[in-house]
């Protein structure tokens, strides 16, 4: 809630601004820049910053923040995978018959 909350709030006030009948172009520049570095720092650290205020709600409310772990995901082997694993050790096999031959 919080993150929407600040993306919309910066979008907004920058649409606002630019909505503006005099507006100078060295001000567009600036204002999308601003944009474009809040956006920047948002991608770096705003998953950390909404994890600690959702903390700090959930405290204000009583609640125990207690989150869901990430569940780990299996890949599924692969049959072209196992094909090719297969293929290349028939391959190796084959190979060594044929330099013990030679030899």
């Amino acid at each position: 809630m919080t993150i929407w909350y600040d993306i919309l709030f910066i979008v907004n006030l920058v649409s606002k601004n630019l909505q503006s009948k005099d507006m100078c172009i060295n001000m567009v520049i600036a204002q999308l820049k601003g944009l474009l570095s809040f956006f920047e720092t948002h991608r770096e650290n705003g998953f950390e910053n909404a994890f600690i205020s959702a903390k700090e709600i959930a405290s204000k409310m009583d609640v125990e923040p207690k989150f869901r772990e990430k569940r780990t995901r299996r890949k599924k082997n692969n049959l072209m995978k196992i094909l090719r694993m297969k293929l290349l050790n028939h391959l190796k096999s084959h190979l060594e018959l044929i330099i013990f031959y030679i030899l």
